[in-house]
């Protein structure tokens, strides 16, 4: 298990954070210094921050997951190739066996059955983006330095890419998810900042995600605005498409689920946006299956799922988008049980502010 995935059993166990509280804010206390000393020796000169010969913007949070940058990623990129401008995507790959081996891909030959190799927001950018590279690996400068020479994009955008200080970019855009902005207002481990709050300073748009399955945004933009006062605000919202089977691109009538209880299965960072979309769209959830962000699924966790559902006479489960790549080895299994595993289909579509948004990333292309 990878220090990450402790971090978030840890923070999700509230048994666990309770008995080790004083641990953790001594932890955190530790991990402030270090993302501190880490930051002034990018400012100082003395880590070096590398400028790319192309324009640079970067989608990222200062949370654990769960904010929707995978779909803003998507967004942009059709947003700059409707323009006519070529785009490269940089990712870590989290979750995937090429991290610490990085490798530029072409999504047009990247085969499903790859699984495993690159991570599962590989398959996502596969699904919706066509004749975009993508670099993926954790040393992101190597790869992009290499590839450069071969891919001529005008444009980077780097997924996840708000703490990467080893690139310098033109244009940082944070995502902050309007149902869990910043969880208890604490540093990783003992809370789910992954920096402190100043840190929102450095943003030049945010963009508040989920606000549609959110009561209101009105108190998270005051606090934004008095952060920076300078950025941006715009809104989006996570939009129901329709349910969908793998490998099968004809949408399911969904009309009978509706009116039956129904399983809901997912490794993502915001599991409660998933199932309040679920529930916004009438389905009953009587079984709730959260693994942790970008979890690799065992045969006995499914087994024991799918014999947790069928003792609750369920037979449909329904995964995300995401998840779905990495549960697609096991739908003879889900079959042979009598459960049928189907995936939402959503959409990222900003509400709010939205030409604003649009003019102000246009001038990556206009300068």
């Amino acid at each position: 298990m990878s220090s990450r995935d402790v971090f978030y059993n840890i923070f999700r166990n509230r048994g666990v954070t309770f008995i080790l509280k004083p641990v953790l804010i001594i932890l955190s206390g530790i991990y402030a210094f270090f993302i501190h000393a880490r930051r002034i020796a990018y400012k100082s000169g003395i880590f070096r921050s590398f400028k790319l010969p192309l324009s640079v913007i970067s989608v990222g949070n200062i949370t654990m997951g769960g904010t929707g940058k995978t779909p803003m990623v998507i967004t942009l990129a059709d947003f700059f190739r409707e323009k006519g401008k070529k785009v490269a995507i940089s990712t870590r790959g989290y979750g995937g066996e090429y991290v610490k081996s990085p490798i530029a891909l072409n999504l047009d030959t990247v085969s499903d059955n790859e699984g495993g190799y690159f991570g599962d927001e590989i398959y996502l950018f596969k699904s919706y983006l066509k004749n975009v590279p993508v670099f993926v690996g954790k040393d992101r400068v190597r790869i992009i330095k290499e590839a450069l020479g071969e891919v001529k994009p005008h444009i980077l955008i780097l997924d996840d890419g708000f703490q990467h200080f080893r690139l310098k970019r033109d244009l940082d855009i944070v995502l902050v998810n309007s149902l869990n902005p910043f969880g208890n207002y604490s540093l990783i481990p003992s809370g789910s900042l992954r920096e402190p709050l100043s840190s929102l300073k450095r943003a030049d748009i945010f963009v508040i995600t989920k606000s549609n399955l959110a009561d209101e945004v009105t108190s998270l933009k005051d606090f934004l605005r008095k952060v920076n006062p300078a950025s941006l605000i715009a809104c989006s919202a996570h939009l129901f498409k329709g349910l969908y089977e793998f490998g099968n691109e004809k949408e399911i009538d969904i009309s009978a689920l509706r009116d039956k209880n129904i399983g809901a299965i997912c490794a993502i960072g915001d599991p409660d946006s998933f199932e309040k979309l679920l529930k916004k769209e009438g389905f009953k959830i009587k079984i709730s299956l959260r693994f942790l962000d970008h979890h690799i699924f065992d045969i006995g966790e499914i087994k024991d799922s799918i014999g947790r559902c069928l003792a609750q006479r369920i037979d449909t489960i329904i995964t995300t988008e995401k998840d779905i790549f990495r549960l697609r080895d096991f739908l003879g299994v889900f079959s042979s049980a009598g459960i049928r595993l189907v995936f939402v289909k959503m959409e990222l579509a900003l509400t709010e502010n939205k030409e604003a948004f649009f003019e102000r990333v246009s001038v990556l292309f206009n300068n």
